[in-house]
């Protein structure tokens, strides 16, 4: 029974992350108060490209064997976005 126990993980972390965003987790967005312009452009990134809410769709449709492919090319992208935010933007 991992399965159940895995989504309702997705979910948990999916929904808390959703009411940060909308404003809702006051509570929790104190945690980023001191993130540098670079670890919050890495984090952006990677939500965006891991959506794990949209894994379960994703491997359903697609397949597990491109999903997992698709995650291993993007696995870079979020830290050197990250670098490129800090590099270039400087104060």
């Amino acid at each position: 029974m991992l399965l159940p126990t895995a989504v309702m993980g997705v979910i948990a972390v999916g929904l808390l992350i959703f009411a940060c965003a909308r404003g809702e987790g006051e509570h929790l967005r104190g945690l980023s108060a001191a993130a540098g312009l670079g670890t919050m452009v890495a984090f952006v990134t990677a939500w965006s490209l891991w959506a794990v809410t949209r894994l379960p769709l994703e491997i359903g449709i697609m397949g597990l064997r491109f999903t997992l492919i698709r995650l291993g090319v993007t696995f870079f992208f979020p830290p050197i976005a990250g670098l490129m935010a800090q590099v270039f933007f400087k104060r």
